[in-house]
């Protein structure tokens, strides 16, 4: 599925591209607009910003892009410009390009240390995450988030979905999020949820010691192969950084592939989930 995330991170790739060597002063001399603007336009992540179509036509033009080209680069603008399905719900605007990036992608490979991944956690979980994260919001926030993480996990299983790769790590299972009924119903449905064909969901223990990914609170690896993209994605409470550049993206892919073989085995880590859930 192609959303309007992708179209925007397709377009600036495009656009950067096709200037090439040519220095983004003398781009923006010739648009009569600024350095920082060009930049702007070649930006998929956060900061970046969609040029109107005619600054579009007018870059065209300079890089003497053929016809054919230069419609397939003007569709890509016109649907970056469109509405995403969470647009309506008061998210912030990066998290809602993770989501148009996550319902794209061929393929996830996320690493949580202290919580459950958001594809796999039950609603009265992410109630109580969100309501204890969104200090500055009132309750109408916090539902509209829970709506858009259930909406997430709806599109995942609908859809054909991605292969999803999950590492959890010992203190994600063990933390008893929402009072000990809320964090028994997640366990057992994170067991369930572990039996998905499409699904590999390993817990990386306590006495796995130090690994690749001490440093990070997560991050989610996300590719679409249909779209020749790959982004990686991580959120803190101020702020969510994407990267794409493809050094980054296979670094981040063999520190994955690290907790991989640091954690667990999917058995052994569903027998796990089941003594800590004996226990609450």
């Amino acid at each position: 599925m192609t959303t309007p995330t992708v179209n925007r991170w397709q377009l600036a790739r495009t656009l950067k591209n096709l200037r090439g060597n040519t220095p983004p002063a003398d781009v923006a001399k010739a648009l009569k607009t600024t350095v920082s603007t060009v930049h702007r336009w070649e930006t998929s992540g956060e900061g970046g910003s969609v040029p109107s179509p005619g600054a579009l036509d007018r870059l065209l033009d300079l890089y003497r892009v053929p016809p054919s080209e230069a419609e397939r680069i003007t569709a890509l603008r016109r649907n970056a410009r469109k509405n995403a399905w969470w647009n309506p719900y008061r998210v912030e605007r990066t998290y809602g390009m993770f989501v148009d990036l996550e319902s794209a992608a061929t393929s996830i490979e996320t690493y949580e240390s202290t919580l459950i991944a958001g594809l796999a956690q039950t609603q009265d979980y992410a109630r109580a995450v969100i309501r204890a994260t969104n200090i500055d919001g009132d309750d109408a926030d916090v539902d509209q988030e829970v709506t858009v993480r259930l909406a997430r996990q709806q599109a995942w299983s609908e859809s054909d979905g991605a292969r999803l790769g999950i590492v959890l790590g010992e203190a994600a299972v063990r933390q008893c999020v929402g009072g000990s009924a809320v964090m028994r119903k997640q366990l057992e449905h994170l067991a369930e949820f572990s039996h998905h064909p499409k699904v590999e969901l390993q817990v990386l223990p306590y006495s796995a010691g130090e690994h690749a990914a001490i440093h990070a609170a997560g991050f989610a690896t996300l590719k679409l192969t249909n779209d020749g993209l790959a982004v990686v994605y991580s959120a803190s409470q101020t702020g969510s950084l994407f990267l794409d550049d493809p050094p980054v993206v296979e670094r981040y892919t063999t520190i994955f592939n690290k907790l991989r073989i640091a954690a667990s085995g999917e058995g052994a880590s569903r027998d796990l989930i089941s003594s800590i859930m004996r226990d609450l």
